[in-house]
């Protein structure tokens, strides 16, 4: 039973493995209205769900990196028109590591019921696989591009497990995950952990968990992949 003056965030998956429950496919073919981060891979998603579901009867918002700073004043206008809506992102969980949080915050402004639904998210299953402490720990999301930054923020996560023992999560674009991962080696303390779960829900999936001086010693090739580091004591 789908609730009326909701919005729905529903998980997609991660990898071609990944596998989507009943609720989110009960939502996905009642739902008329989605937010989305790309409309051609939503539609598609979609379709994967409910094969017989119209599409073209759709209306879809896109909502990403590019634009969320003109903010949500498109939404909310179809939030008008639509008691039910649908927000989603490009893979795994909705507003971690993207911008949808806007979009529920907009939500709870209009009184509208917020409804997580259950699925994967690469952050929580690289912490699980991690064998490093779970009971406090911080997510970075995609931390700087540029090298100086990098180095410095790299330096500040490693005082913050010192300090706070609080283990430390953080991503990279797939294609400078290589070059993060000489970062790494190069100037951390070679005493701590470091986990990496590349390819989470596909073929190419692994997780190996080593202090930095092991990794070190021999560099794995993550270039394209994507990956979640996790580095603790």
């Amino acid at each position: 039973m789908i609730s009326q003056n909701s919005l729905y965030l529903v998980p997609v998956p991660i990898g071609e493995k990944g596998e989507t429950g009943t609720a989110i496919r009960s939502v996905i073919s009642a739902c008329p209205f989605f937010i989305t981060e790309e409309i051609r891979t939503a539609r598609r998603f979609i379709r994967s769900i409910d094969k017989e579901k119209n599409i073209d009867l759709c209306t879809f918002a896109e909502f990403n990196e590019h634009n969320c700073n003109k903010g949500t004043a498109e939404i909310e206008a179809l939030f008008a028109d639509f008691p039910v809506a649908v927000l989603m992102s490009e893979a795994g969980i909705p507003c971690v590591a993207d911008p949808g949080w806007q979009v529920v915050r907009l939500a709870h402004k209009l009184n509208r019921r917020v409804i997580p639904l259950s699925g994967p998210s690469s952050v929580y299953m690289a912490l699980m696989a991690s064998g490093i402490q779970g009971q406090r720990f911080m997510f970075h999301g995609y931390i700087p591009v540029k090298r100086e930054a990098r180095l410095r923020y790299l330096r500040d996560m490693e005082q913050k497990i010192r300090t706070d023992m609080a283990t430390q999560i953080f991503m990279e674009t797939p294609y400078r995950n290589n070059a993060l991962m000489e970062d790494l080696t190069n100037s951390c303390n070679p005493a701590l952990m470091l986990s990496v779960s590349a390819g989470i829900e596909s073929d190419l999936a692994f997780t190996a968990t080593k202090s930095i001086g092991e990794w070190k010693k021999e560099l794995p090739d993550l270039h394209k992949i994507p990956a979640v580091f996790v580095m603790g004591i």
